[in-house]
């Protein structure tokens, strides 16, 4: 008896994914499917800015920090920067013993103690 062989089609761009391909594939190849992430992702990017533009901009001020390898700043820096505390970011942690505030911002954590903040990438598990 001969098998039926029932064609699978690639969830981004629609063609027809290759035989050799594993069971569960969804994309007919690698490429397609981190092009259907990436354009996932820079979607929810572009709906994140839109529905809150302060937060977004923290967060492009943040990566922009790392990005420069400056993970301890001063607070009167990062507001001239564009960093705005009164946007609102996730409160992660207080402790009033060590009088330090830490936020969530995405994938970043800011620690806040006296004038100073420290920027720390969260890693994946915790993200």
């Amino acid at each position: 008896m001969k098998e039926i062989i029932e064609t699978r089609y690639c969830d981004n761009c629609g063609d027809s994914i290759p035989e050799t391909r594993n069971k569960g594939a969804i994309y007919c190849t690698v490429k397609c499917g981190y092009t259907f992430r990436n354009n996932r992702n820079a979607k929810e990017r572009k709906n994140q800015e839109e529905s809150e533009p302060g937060l977004y901009k923290n967060y492009k001020v943040v990566k922009n920090l790392v990005h420069m390898r400056i993970l301890d700043i001063s607070i009167e820096t990062a507001t001239d920067l564009g960093l705005d505390f009164n946007c609102h970011m996730g409160v992660i942690n207080f402790d009033q013993e060590k009088e330090t505030t830490e936020f969530r911002l995405f994938e970043y954590s800011l620690t806040i103690s006296g004038n100073r903040i420290k920027i720390k990438k969260l890693t994946d598990e915790c993200a």
